[in-house]
């Protein structure tokens, strides 16, 4: 499974299920199914190679597999029996990517912090990280899932520099790595 794509690889047959010699392979067809439907062909033509990209699934459903090797490149493709069924539950584990373009603006009272916004469709929103400079590890200090790009930190204080990062959320709660950090402090007063 990735991001994109439920990938398939299979074995080439050496031998006719009977253990006589394979005299023709033209390639294999792949069709896929959903519990309680009919296979459907995602090959129209056979394929050359042992492996095959589905790019056209949902997350979230469950579906069947099976592999048919070809004899003939033109209808009738003469095909094999299908190989045993492979079940693929597509379920999103991908975290979006890390959000860039972190920049931070002092004030007299807050820091400000905004990012560029991050392009996946299942996007759900943004986290902010904050350490004292030298701390070993950051905190999230944004309250709830955030859905804008900018965030004001309103519990900073004086005389202290902070590193801030953000992480990206999906809909499916996988996280981001920290993005790119940037150190700050309150702005002097004059």
């Amino acid at each position: 499974m990735e991001a994109d794509a439920v990938v398939l690889t299979w074995d080439s047959p050496r031998e006719n299920f009977d253990g006589s010699a394979l005299r023709s392979l033209a390639g294999f067809r792949v069709f896929r199914a959903e519990k309680g439907s009919p296979f459907q062909p995602l090959t129209p033509m056979p394929v050359p190679e042992t492996k095959f990209r589905d790019g056209q699934f949902l997350f979230g459903r469950t579906y069947l597999y099976v592999v048919r090797a070809a004899a003939s490149r033109a209808e009738p493709f003469d095909e094999s029996s299908d190989s045993l069924p492979l079940e693929v539950t597509a379920k999103d584990v991908f975290p979006p990517g890390a959000p860039s373009g972190l920049t931070a603006l002092p004030g007299e009272d807050f820091i400000s912090l905004a990012w560029d916004p991050r392009p996946e469709a299942d996007l759900a929103g943004y986290r902010v990280w904050r350490r004292e400079e030298g701390a070993s590890e950051f905190k999230e200090i944004s309250i709830q899932l955030l859905v804008e790009t900018t965030f004001l930190d309103r519990t900073a204080e004086k005389n202290k520099r902070y590193e801030y990062a953000v992480t990206a959320e999906d809909q499916e709660g996988n996280r981001s790595p920290l993005s790119a950090s940037v150190v700050e402090s309150l702005r002097k007063d004059s």
